[in-house]
């Protein structure tokens, strides 16, 4: 598979019923819930990342649940803001 930013994603399956029920309800469902859905059935890893899919590896379906809406990340730590003396040219 291959997402709209070009990370390509690849897919072991199971063949095991509840991963023929998965993907007969694909299209009926969000792409999200797909997605969780082959994560709980079969494999699926990123193999090339994109501005979505940061990671290359297998998906778990921890990472798949904070994929859900975007998330703020702060930083960890207070620094000290600098301040250059002087442009350089």
């Amino acid at each position: 598979m291959s997402g709209l930013g070009g990370g390509l994603l690849k897919y072991l399956p199971s063949f095991s019923p509840q991963e023929s029920q998965v993907l007969v309800a694909g299209p009926n469902v969000y792409p999200s819930v797909f997605l969780k859905g082959l994560v709980k059935v079969g494999k699926l890893f990123v193999l090339d990342k994109d501005d979505f899919w940061m990671n290359e590896g297998q998906l778990s379906e921890q990472q798949l649940e904070r994929s859900n809406g975007p998330e703020i990340e702060g930083p960890e730590e207070d620094e000290p803001l600098s301040i250059r003396d002087r442009d350089e040219l």
